[in-house]
């Protein structure tokens, strides 16, 4: 009967050098703290690249260099002289075949939970789905968020398409102080002035309007 591990103390630990076989078990496995060059649970191919804790958080390294650590705020990605970031893969078959992805199709959702009294419960989402078929190497891409209202519906708010359009899907509600459109500085409400009799209101309306962007004025 193969023997049942229930505390071992190994100060470093290799892929290469720890086999498990037929019903053996290990409940608990302490390691040696480690470090970014020498990581305490390694790649069997590669000493540098591995897990190891630095007395706040555990860390993850590739070829001695620190890509992620996980501290009480969560998972996080860290990269020096180019950009941080976390990707997700999407394709459709299996890993041994896998097959393009289709238009309208989810590629990766960011999502947020909070917590009803019983359980966890979705209350928003960013999520990128393919926006059209794909073209060449190319798969395009559209960028959504969604709310979720009191009543436990989705709601989709905005939408950046693939086309560089951006689409508000429901209600707009302005809470700035200034707005423009067409590319035209942004400016304050304006206050309508003049007589309506002798269409002095009317010429500054257009003046207004024209102002915030939203025509040319060529009258005469």
């Amino acid at each position: 009967m193969a023997p049942t591990y229930e505390t071992r103390f190994i100060p470093r630990i290799t892929t290469k050098q720890m086999t498990c076989e037929g019903a053996a078990s290990c409940t608990t496995l302490t390691t040696g703290a480690g470090s970014l060059t020498a990581p305490a649970i390694v790649c069997p191919t590669d000493e540098d690249t591995g897990i190891f804790w630095n007395g706040t958080n555990f860390q993850f390294c590739v070829d001695g260099s620190l890509r992620a650590f996980w501290s009480e705020n969560g998972l996080n990605a860290i990269r020096y002289g180019v950009q941080a970031g976390m990707r997700g893969y999407r394709a459709n078959g299996t890993d041994a075949s896998p097959t393009a992805t289709a238009t309208g199709e989810t590629l990766f959702d960011f999502l947020a939970l909070g917590h009803n009294g019983t359980e966890f419960a979705s209350s928003g989402v960013v999520r990128f789905k393919q926006d059209g078929a794909v073209s060449g190497l190319n798969v395009p891409g559209e960028v959504l968020l969604v709310s979720r209202n009191s009543s436990g519906v989705a709601v989709d708010v905005v939408r950046a398409r693939a086309s560089g359009a951006f689409e508000v899907l429901g209600a707009l509600a302005h809470q700035g102080s200034t707005l423009g459109f067409f590319n035209t500085t942004p400016t304050t409400k304006p206050t309508i002035t003049g007589s309506r009799g002798d269409n002095a209101a009317l010429a500054d309306l257009l003046t207004k309007l024209a102002g915030l962007g939203l025509l040319t004025d060529s009258t005469s």
